[in-house]
């Protein structure tokens, strides 16, 4: 029996949390006198703000924001201008480029401070880089799943099988969201590990990171406010509810070079151009 999206949360959670809290009780002391550092100073103050950008760049903006940007383009009617499947790739696979150099910059700072996992923080990101490597592969296998099933037989013979793509597609979606919580509290603690932080620092990071969950969750509610009704609607036209297609619609074509997802949108039956102008008239 599948385990459910909270069950998910909740074992992510409770495994990094000790991470979590570890990293904000130590703070690290750069005292140039330490032996084993490397480089100077000023050089470990650049790379620690360029590490700094370059997570929360990914974290706290790319990834919420890729989000935010497809749910804002399903809600509006087909045909799009540009394909959200797509856009979201693209979008969230630059996030993922930004989360590596971030990443890589901070194995940079663990070795100019001579310490490797020495701090809950480190111990923490570096988990959480693996978790994040995995969430593409989680959207790439739901859709996939998605599209072998939309085109081998009918909605109504699918049963178990559209529930468990759906499922799928339902951990890629919960699984990337608590990432995102986790990433949010890693830069916090970040923060904390750095000699010379200051309450200003802290107050910028957790404004921003507040503003765009915010923004998150209003565009998350009126996506699932308004999608009760457009599904119905789809149901009715005989494409697949929303809740079972988060990411593109079928009948729209991927264009990536090399049919990426095995020519996926092929066989459309028309029924999104109808979905689009009932639309349009409500």
């Amino acid at each position: 029996m599948p385990v459910s999206r909270h069950q998910v949360l909740v074992l992510i959670l409770l495994t990094l949390l000790p991470l979590a809290i570890s990293a904000s009780l130590n703070p690290r002391d750069d005292d140039d006198d330490e032996p084993g550092l490397h480089g100077n100073p000023s050089l470990r103050t650049a790379v620690h703000i360029a590490h700094g950008v370059t997570i929360s760049l990914s974290i706290i903006l790319f990834f919420p924001l890729g989000g935010i940007l497809l749910r804002l383009m399903q809600l509006s009617p087909p045909p799009h201008a540009l394909n959200p499947l797509s856009f979201h790739i693209a979008w969230q696979a630059t996030g993922l480029v930004v989360l590596c150099a971030g990443f890589a910059l901070g194995c940079w700072l663990s070795y100019l401070h001579n310490e490797l996992w020495d701090y809950g923080h480190e111990q923490m990101g570096t988990v959480l880089f693996a978790l994040f490597l995995l969430q593409p592969v989680l959207g790439l296998v739901g859709h996939r799943r998605y599209v072998a099933l939309s085109s081998s037989s009918s909605a109504s013979e699918k049963g178990g099988e559209e529930f468990r793509s759906s499922w799928v597609a339902r951990v890629h979606v919960w699984y990337g969201r608590c990432l995102l919580v986790l990433g949010a509290v890693c830069g916090g603690t970040g923060i904390q590990l750095a000699a010379n932080w200051t309450v200003p620092q802290m107050l910028v990071y957790v404004v921003v990171a507040v503003v765009v969950a915010s923004v998150y969750v209003v565009v998350l509610w009126v996506w699932w406010g308004r999608g009760r009704g457009f599904g119905r609607r789809r149901l009715r036209l005989g494409a697949p509810s929303l809740e079972t297609l988060p990411l593109g619609l079928p009948g729209e074509r991927l264009d990536l070079p090399g049919g990426l997802f095995g020519g996926v949108g092929e066989g459309g039956n028309g029924s999104e151009e109808k979905i689009g102008r009932e639309e349009r008239k409500v």
